[in-house]
């Protein structure tokens, strides 16, 4: 990639220079439209139809986007430059904005005095980001009084800064970036798929069957308490300074929402065994997870220990975790505690027998069909990705 970046730069004749800032871009002062401004009310943290204007503000990643505003409220501009001018780690950030875009607060826009495209965008952006990054901090905001006056260096020709360079250094850097992104992500699927023994995706006869039996399956509702004992998992009395300073290769579950409630790795004993479900008390179906491996518990986690007489395991658990979110969506929240007895009390819907008891042999099916399904179209839609890239590069 190095020897390809130096021969375009050869073939091309190119010369660079150092140009201020100043000179080839200006600051936009885009204005908040309404008399008052109300934060609770003039702006989101996601983005919908309602609120579908980004904001840049002093947000370190996400490109500076924490907020969203509406079109009505905000003057905005497209194909500009976003530059944080204060907060602790984000001061000195540039991100290209090449979409409509409104300004909140600590950051502003500026904008090139010549016409370019979003290739030429995201060249300025970067030689900015490397002039001006490690020179402003907290205690020396990046107002544009200063930045202006700050250098960077551009390809030119014959005196004349080179746009079409510029064009083919950042497509060919995208190219190339996008082949090795796909190539990560078809191998980390591929060791995944090994790892957890999913590279058959070819469906059996009986799996099969039990995807085309969803339209007729016979369903009845059952008691998570009568399904399951729930009580608390121990716990260490581990504060958030343990988490962030241990390190090791034992989950710790939280009433996180995400990693599958996994908060972080800590070198201690595992205090609750594996092949269970947890969940929070303070949160609701966004902490529902299944645990498959020995874990630390943490404060306010639950644990559902089964008291049916059978041999379940993942594939009937993660079928229970999906009906058992469906159950509580949306019915808890901070006044209305999703605790024991509550959780206890829920009924959720599972297919059943001739005898009306929970039909766990079709829910193991109907997981690995499913499983199976989503792992080919997966696989697939990467084999395409990975060929029209090649194409495209070549």
């Amino acid at each position: 990639m190095q020897h390809q970046l130096e021969q375009l730069e050869t073939d091309s004749g190119i010369e660079w220079q150092a140009f201020k800032i100043g000179d080839l871009f200006e600051k936009l002062n885009l204005r908040f439209l309404k008399d008052k401004f109300d934060k609770e009310k003039d702006i989101s943290k996601q983005q919908c139809a309602e609120f579908n204007l980004p904001l840049v503000n002093a947000k370190n990643g996400n490109n500076g986007i924490m907020y969203y505003g509406r079109s009505k409220d905000f003057e905005s501009t497209e194909m500009s430059i976003d530059i944080v001018n204060d907060g602790a780690i984000s001061t000195g950030n540039v991100y290209s904005q090449p979409q409509k875009t409104g300004v909140l607060y600590n950051a502003y826009l500026i904008k090139s005095k010549a016409i370019i495209n979003q290739k030429s965008l995201h060249f300025f952006t970067t030689t900015i980001q490397k002039s001006i990054k490690l020179k402003f901090g907290y205690e020396n905001k990046a107002s544009w009084e200063k930045v202006k006056l700050e250098k960077i260096q551009l390809p030119t020709t014959n005196g004349s800064i080179a746009f079409e360079f510029m064009e083919q250094f950042i497509a060919t850097l995208q190219a190339e970036r996008l082949a090795t992104l796909q190539a990560e992500r078809l191998a980390t699927l591929q060791a995944y798929l090994t790892t957890t023994g999913l590279t058959d995706t070819v469906l059996t006869e009986k799996e099969q069957a039990a995807l085309d039996a969803l339209e007729t399956v016979k369903w009845g509702a059952f008691k998570v308490g009568e399904l399951f004992e729930i009580r608390p998992t121990k716990n260490y009395g581990l504060s958030n300074s343990d988490l962030l300073s241990s390190k090791g290769n034992i989950p710790v579950v939280s009433n996180t929402s995400v990693n599958n409630g996994i908060t972080g790795y800590i070198n201690l004993k595992p205090t609750e065994k594996g092949n269970m479900i947890t969940f929070s008390d303070t949160t609701t179906d966004e902490s529902i997870f299944y645990q498959p491996h020995d874990f630390v518990g943490y404060s306010h986690i639950q644990g559902m220990h089964k008291k049916i007489d059978a041999d379940i395991g993942k594939q009937h658990y993660l079928f229970i975790v999906s009906a058992f979110k469906k159950a509580v969506r949306g019915k808890y929240n901070y006044g209305t505690k999703f605790n024991r007895d509550n959780a206890a009390k829920e009924k959720i819907q599972l297919p059943t027998t001739a005898n009306n008891t929970p039909d766990y042999a079709f829910m193991e099916l109907l997981i690995t069909a499913m499983q199976k399904v989503v792992i080919k179209n997966v696989v697939d839609y990467l084999d395409t990705r990975i060929d029209t890239t090649a194409r495209v590069i070549k």
